[in-house]
């Protein structure tokens, strides 16, 4: 029949890992689906996430030279649940996803369907990822700093016939497109 269903699912979750690496995270998921009339059918789905994450270096390993032989312990004696982040550290990705379906019966046994999608996803990017301790009391720290973006656009198109003589059959023909664009940026401060 004809009508339209419409649903929104929202998640969220924040939790503090035991090394104190904060994560955060969103979801939001809202969907329609529109039978137009008796042999017509819309369906659009929309997804925006958002993940956030403070970090976590790890354990920082002695300075050893990189060229003497390795001491019997590279690690300080520091608490395991110790976290050497700085306040600037940061790794936070958006992700939006659309995806059109359109499903038509043409006859009792010829289908069409046709889905459309199109994904907005963004990585920003900066962190320590390797630690050295000097004792007494300096920390140097090596970043990996980049803010990556992709844009997949794609199509498939399907024609869906059943053939009932004989053995009954289910066949799908289709045409799939897809242009995808990405790009890195890796200079400190660039977009």
């Amino acid at each position: 029949g004809e009508g339209m269903r419409y649903r929104l699912d929202v998640g969220a979750d924040s939790q503090e890992g035991y090394r104190h690496n904060e994560t955060r995270r969103l979801n939001v998921t809202p969907s329609v689906a529109w039978a137009v009339t008796p042999n017509d059918q819309v369906n659009v789905y929309y997804t925006f996430s958002r993940d956030s994450f403070s970090g976590d270096s790890g354990i920082p390993m002695l300075n050893t030279d990189f060229g003497s032989p390795l001491p019997e312990s590279v690690f300080p004696d520091v608490p395991r649940d110790r976290n050497y982040r700085t306040p600037f550290d940061f790794a936070r990705s958006y992700d939006n996803n659309l995806q059109i379906n359109y499903a038509r019966q043409l006859t009792s046994s010829i289908g069409f369907r046709n889905t459309l999608s199109y994904r907005h996803f963004n990585d920003d990017y900066f962190l320590a990822e390797f630690l050295v301790v000097e004792p007494p009391s300096s920390v140097y720290r090596e970043y990996l700093q980049f803010k990556h973006h992709r844009r997949p656009l794609m199509n498939i198109a399907e024609v869906t016939p059943r053939i009932t003589r004989g053995i009954e059959q289910s066949i799908v023909a289709g045409w799939e497109g897809q242009r995808y664009r990405s790009r890195t940026n890796t200079t400190p401060g660039g977009g």
